[in-house]
């Protein structure tokens, strides 16, 4: 089965010495507990701060449409730690800015120009993609992207100039016929399937997943539906996520959140995506 194109940009593939393709993922390193920085007291006291953030109106409360606004902001935010953490393992002259040359040193080492059968998507395939993409964010045309430009790049589908790329990009990937549409068929890879060879199991459900995309019903995944298809749900999640603590927190139901109600279920907010798991308690400044 293929694989779906933009939900892995920030997977990198590493070739090894020994010529071996790996995937990394530079956002995942390990860190120290970040609120062991602070003491009990400076904790709530920085959530006080984060809770008045939420409150936009200030009226000293936080509705479910501030809190899920806010755990929103949050998602974005994550997008930019997680280029943090790669960062140092791209920009390796310490200049600030990722060239294109360190970006492929790193993600495909010695081998970028390693021969490849003809139609073969590997290196060759990869890194042509990759050089569309940078080129697009690459504004000054220098070879070099910033930390915001480089995000773009990493994270295509979650900046809105890079949508009609993120869609391109899409199509390049999946359209085999060229019709500037995905059928089923390539949605879910049939043509790799060998003849008579049972149908795995899993494809029941790529098949459930692609009618439930394809909203006008005619076999075909047009423009307008990739572009619904490539973009986060973040904003799905973040409603799910503030309806859950206001089920927990809003002890007299009045549909809002007063800093009592939020004090008494710190530990409940440290470990949401609402304080971003802790980190806005320490990194204020960030939010």
């Amino acid at each position: 089965m293929k694989l779906w194109p933009f939900f892995f940009f920030h997977l990198l593939c590493v070739v090894d010495a020994n010529g071996e393709t790996t995937v990394k993922d530079f956002t995942n390193q390990e860190e120290p507990n970040i609120l062991d920085e602070l003491t009990i007291e400076e904790r709530h006291m920085h959530f006080s701060i984060v809770a008045a953030l939420m409150d936009t109106n200030q009226d000293s409360y936080v509705t479910m449409e501030e809190l899920s606004n806010w755990i929103k902001r949050m998602y974005k935010t994550w997008v930019f730690q997680r280029i943090d953490h790669q960062w140092p393992q791209f920009d390796l002259n310490a200049d600030g800015l990722v060239s294109w040359e360190e970006y492929t040193n790193v993600t495909y080492g010695e081998r970028i120009n390693r021969p490849e059968p003809k139609g073969s998507h590997g290196l060759n395939w990869m890194l042509a993609r990759d050089a569309k993409r940078f080129k697009v964010v690459d504004h000054d045309e220098d070879q070099k992207v910033n930390r915001s430009e480089y995000a773009a790049f990493i994270y295509p589908e979650r900046f809105d100039h890079m949508e009609e790329t993120a869609i391109r990009q899409t199509l390049e990937d999946m359209d085999d016929n060229g019709n500037g549409m995905i059928e089923l068929g390539e949605y879910i890879g049939e043509r790799y399937l060998k003849e008579g060879e049972p149908e795995p199991g899993s494809m029941w459900l790529s098949r459930r997943n692609f009618k439930g995309l394809d909203k006008d019903g005619n076999g075909k995944l047009d423009t307008d539906e990739i572009r619904e298809w490539i973009k986060p749900n973040d904003h799905i999640r973040a409603e799910e996520e503030a309806k859950r603590l206001f089920s927990e927190c809003d002890v007299n139901k009045d549909g809002r959140l007063s800093k009592t109600e939020m004090l008494n279920n710190y530990d409940l907010f440290v470990s949401s995506k609402a304080t971003n798991f802790g980190r806005a308690l320490v990194y204020i400044d960030d939010y």
